[in-house]
């Protein structure tokens, strides 16, 4: 079965578990937010391909263990919230690489790339594939799903 987990960390959840299972964590809105943004955004122009730049800003925002670096990169709904350690736990297990040749576009306002955990939960993979969303003309992180 594949696990699909939202970017948004719920309050209600666990934070060490949600982390150990992935980066980004569940959200309790009943559309996440890859939906929500994938149709507002194929009306806008497309983002071009993922950089290495762009890469290379995801893996600092996910280090940096800060709400404002985290925001960056993340597609999040308005106003949502998150608890200061889950995104010092997600800095933690990085750094998280992605791989820009494996990007694909979906042409549909959203695209996948695999990238790398340096420092996996325990019996979890160190391989992602990661869900982008078009937002404001650029990528923005949105889901994760564990690759075994």
């Amino acid at each position: 079965m594949r696990l699909r987990l939202v970017i948004a960390l719920c309050v209600g959840l666990g934070v060490a578990t949600a982390v150990a299972v992935i980066v980004l964590a569940h959200s309790n809105h009943p559309e996440p937010p890859r939906a929500a943004s994938a149709r507002s955004s194929t009306a806008a122009t497309p983002p071009p391909p993922l950089s290495t730049r762009r890469a290379d800003q995801f893996t600092a925002a996910l280090a940096s263990g800060t709400d404002p670096e985290f925001r960056s990169v993340v597609a999040l709904s308005a106003g949502q919230q998150f608890q200061p350690d889950a995104i010092r736990q997600i800095a933690a297990l990085g750094p998280i690489t992605f791989d820009v040749p494996t990007f694909h576009d979906d042409h549909d306002g959203t695209a996948t790339v695999t990238a790398t955990v340096a420092h996996p939960q325990p019996g979890q993979s160190g391989k992602w594939t990661v869900e982008l969303v078009s937002e404001a003309g650029q990528w923005k992180l949105s889901l994760t799903e564990s690759t075994p």
